[in-house]
């Protein structure tokens, strides 16, 4: 009995069977094969999104970074490559390598990017970047195109515009007589490693193009020739820049002045007071108020009692102020251009004095239930009951 339980267990601890052993292999291999499929898979995106990132940072390195601002003027200051030089790199080595160009200040990658010599040429897969001057830089390593688009075009980075006008310390504009006597100069790179100055004139009303102008920040100057008397600023000019809001230049003498300050006939009526004019609202975000100071230069106490004011914006205000006292106050009718409001009394500006006028609530009806406008940029045609007249200009809200 004890030898025959032996033999039974000797039998049933046989070992596996070849298919047994096939089925298994067979398995494993199929196994293997899915995880090797999934973590090529993985390695691949881990390539691209690596291709992408160092693509991204190529690109800041051509044409600059637009979320570095100069903190003092918030204002873009990283303009890469293009705004150095005023053209396109050759190639890609020219972001770290300086090609001999006198105004290149790279290098223009981070140290972290180009350790490695000739890494930063190079994407994911180890495959030379497709680059050779223009606007667009591709990868072809996985075996699809990845693209990355600097700008839509050449003209975007080099050729923009920029407009500026002229006025002097009473905002009053050049007429004819005065155009031939300011130069605007601008400073630029040239694209080959030096700068280039353009001379341009302005129109009458004190207006003036810049055209051709590469991205960043240029130096320019509005001189008065008769006095030499020379005013600089540096203008930002972000790709694609057209001509948008006209960059003010204002002198600190009357050069342009209808009103004779220096001694010859007085001058009559009230004046703009030069930088006084903004844009606000009630509320947080609102920009349908507006406000400006005028002044009397003249000689002898000037009265007025009424004002006029007319624009071409579809707008109509409930109240304007004059001084601090309320000559209208309607929210419906409101006002609109080309209305008169009296001040019953004549109001009286003393030698040098100043007094306020806000003009308050615009909406788009007469009737006041209509939105909001927003003056900003706007243009208001002053004109007082003793003749006094000028124009006032606005810029953003504040």
């Amino acid at each position: 009995m004890k030898h025959r339980l032996l033999n039974s267990r000797f039998v049933d601890a046989r070992g596996m069977s070849l298919i047994e052993v096939v089925i298994i292999i067979v398995v494993i291999g199929v196994l293997t094969s899915l995880a090797m499929q999934s973590m090529t898979a993985l390695m691949g995106d881990a390539r691209a999104r690596e291709t992408e990132r160092e693509m991204d940072l190529l690109a800041k390195a051509i044409a600059g970074d637009p979320s570095i601002m100069c903190v003092a003027g918030g204002v873009r200051s990283s303009f890469g490559y293009v705004g150095d030089i005023g053209a396109l790199p050759e190639d890609l080595e020219d972001l770290v390598t300086d090609p001999g160009l006198g105004t290149w200040n790279g290098p223009y990658l981070i140290p972290s990017f180009n350790r490695q010599q000739d890494d930063f040429k190079k994407d994911g897969w180890g495959v030379a970047y497709a680059y050779t001057g223009g606007v667009t830089i591709t990868s072809t390593g996985s075996g699809e195109d990845i693209v990355k688009r600097i700008a839509d075009s050449e003209n975007d980075l080099l050729l923009n515009q920029v407009a500026g006008v002229v006025r002097d310390c009473l905002d009053s504009l050049p007429t004819a007589d005065d155009t031939g006597d300011v130069d605007i100069v601008v400073i630029i790179p040239n694209g080959s490693g030096s700068t280039v100055t353009k001379y341009y004139d302005i129109d009458v009303g004190g207006e003036f193009l810049l055209d051709s102008i590469p991205i960043g920040r240029h130096p320019v100057k509005a001189i008065y020739t008769p006095e030499s008397d020379t005013l600089m600023r540096y203008v930002t000019v972000m790709p694609r820049n057209s001509i948008g809001e006209a960059v003010p230049f204002n002198f600190d003498s009357s050069y342009f002045s209808t009103l004779d300050t220096s001694g010859g006939s007085e001058p009559t009526g009230l004046t703009l007071v030069a930088g006084s004019q903004t844009v606000y609202g009630a509320s947080p975000g609102d920009c349908n108020y507006v406000s400006f100071d005028v002044e009397n230069l003249t000689g002898s106490p000037v009265q007025v009692n009424s004002i006029t004011v007319s624009y071409a914006v579809t707008a109509y205000y409930q109240i304007l102020t004059f001084e601090g006292t309320e000559y209208f106050d309607s929210n419906s009718p409101r006002n609109g251009s080309g209305a008169t409001v009296s001040f019953g009394l004549p109001q009286t500006i003393p030698v040098s004095g100043s007094a306020t006028v806000t003009i308050e609530n615009f909406r788009s009806t007469a009737t006041g239930v209509g939105v909001k406008v927003d003056m900003s940029f706007s243009t208001l045609s002053i004109e007082f009951s003793d003749g006094s007249a000028f124009d006032v200009e606005f810029s953003a809200c504040e």
